[in-house]
């Protein structure tokens, strides 16, 4: 009985040692520079200390460039830069939109529901104002949800009412087919060259584009002299957008256009686009790493044909209302799954404006290919030729672009932080993948000289 405890004993005894001496021989016989230096016996114990520090300094530093490699890739994983080294390019002409919130039909109407006078028009067009949600406190009367979906629809303008002649390039062109009607919380909209719209499926929209051969794009509009106007201010507001950006407040009205209707000056609004390019390692990321989103990526988004920013912002707002109020202001875009506001309801809405408007969404990323805008004015003291029939001609001219673009590439993929940190451990160590075959032969395959 003591015998096979002092056998176990001993045994246990020997494991360090042996464990040791396996150590020892691997370093010993290591590729990994400096530290067979530090289990020589034959060596001073100074010159060892020294190798001992050496080795530690150079570990160090080695520590420190691989966990910089490592954050920058887990961090900073995109880069934005500009380019000018492209020759050939194609850009789309950019969409048009002419948005109405109230019109001479939606008066009427808005009169005949609230029972107020309609000589009383700044009182009934409180019903389409953003900043209160069209709510308007000295309004009694009991609107329906189906009356505001009425009322928009009044809001809505015709083509033909509207526009009188299109012209791209100097080809004349339906402006019917051309401005295609959509829903946004601008108001009521006739957009061109938009994917919003149901004209996008019309194969003529690939003709609206400028490139490196075809270095001319220019819409010219006509607009009819009709009682539409009448209940409209001396100007309105056009806004252009990306074919792929939906229309919404939250654009920057830097891309807002004036436009006067009663008395028209002689403008030409020449604009030039900055498109960005993205490489093939961004496409392969996905988008929480890249922090924005491809048009293709609408996911569970149920008012956009494509992903847009702003476009995410609006139902994002609405999925918020529907929360918090059970339903939506009328002045959202129409869409069978979110109901309408009553009247009475709208007051909830506008209770709760800031939760529902100003409320960031970490969903609604920027969009990947997005386009800057840049908007010059040319006023002109020459008058322009102008028929009777219409009130106004708007001219959108796209600049020669273009000569700069926005480049999105990935800053490190995990081939170069692979290839960075074995460069270096090779430098600080002179360590590659044999110093692992190494480790494994002399720990597991050569014991025979061990005791």
């Amino acid at each position: 009985m003591f015998n096979k405890k002092e056998k176990t004993l001993k045994i246990n005894k020997q494991k360090p040692i042996i464990s040791w001496n396996f150590l020892k021989r691997y370093l010993a016989n290591s590729s990994i520079h400096g530290v067979k230096y530090l289990i020589d016996d034959n060596r001073h114990w100074s010159e060892r200390l020294f190798w001992v520090i050496a080795c530690s300094l150079s570990w160090w530093g080695c520590g420190i460039l691989i966990s910089s490699t490592i954050r920058d890739f887990i961090i900073n994983k995109v880069d934005l830069t500009k380019e000018t080294n492209f020759l050939k390019w194609q850009i789309e002409f950019p969409s048009i939109h002419l948005c109405f919130h109230f019109s001479g039909l939606a008066k009427d109407y808005a009169a005949n529901i609230t029972g107020i006078d309609r000589r009383k028009a700044s009182t009934t067009i409180r019903l389409t104002k953003w900043a209160t949600m069209g709510y308007e406190s000295s309004i009694t009367a009991n609107i329906s949800s189906e009356q505001f979906e009425t009322l928009g629809e009044y809001i809505k303008p015709n083509c033909k009412d509207v526009l009188g002649k299109c012209i791209w390039n100097d080809e004349e062109l339906d402006c019917c087919k051309m401005f295609t009607p959509i829903e946004t919380n601008l108001g009521q909209c006739l957009s061109f060259n938009s994917v919003h719209t149901n004209y996008s499926q019309n194969q003529q929209s690939s003709k609206f584009f400028m490139n490196h051969h075809k270095q001319m794009a220019k819409v010219t509009l006509y607009l009819n002299k009709t009682a539409f106007w009448n209940a409209s201010r001396d100007f309105f507001n056009v806004l252009l957008t990306s074919t792929n950006e939906y229309p919404a407040r939250s654009i920057g009205k830097e891309r807002y256009l004036s436009a006067q209707w009663i008395k028209p000056k002689p403008t030409i609004w020449d604009f030039h686009l900055m498109p960005t390019h993205n490489d093939d390692g961004i496409l392969s990321m996905p988008y929480i790493e890249r922090h924005c989103r491809f048009h293709s990526e609408i996911n569970n988004f149920r008012l956009l044909k494509a992903y847009s920013y702003h476009g995410c912002l609006v139902e994002s707002q609405m999925r918020r209302s529907q929360s918090l109020c059970g339903c939506v202001s009328h002045l959202y875009p129409s869409s069978n799954q979110y109901r309408t506001c009553n009247y009475t309801e709208l007051k909830c809405v506008l209770n709760n404006r800031k939760e529902i408007v100003d409320k960031n969404d970490d969903d609604c990323l920027p969009e990947c290919e997005e386009i800057k805008f840049t908007l010059f004015e040319n006023l002109s003291n020459d008058g322009f030729d102008l028929p009777n029939w219409a009130v106004t001609k708007l001219i959108f001219n796209m600049l020669p672009s273009p000569s700069i673009r926005y480049n999105r590439y990935r800053v490190r993929s995990l081939l170069d932080v692979i290839i960075s940190t074995g460069s270096t451990l090779g430098l600080f160590s002179g360590a590659s993948v044999l110093s692992l075959i190494e480790l494994f032969y002399w720990f597991f395959l050569r014991h025979d000289d061990i005791k």
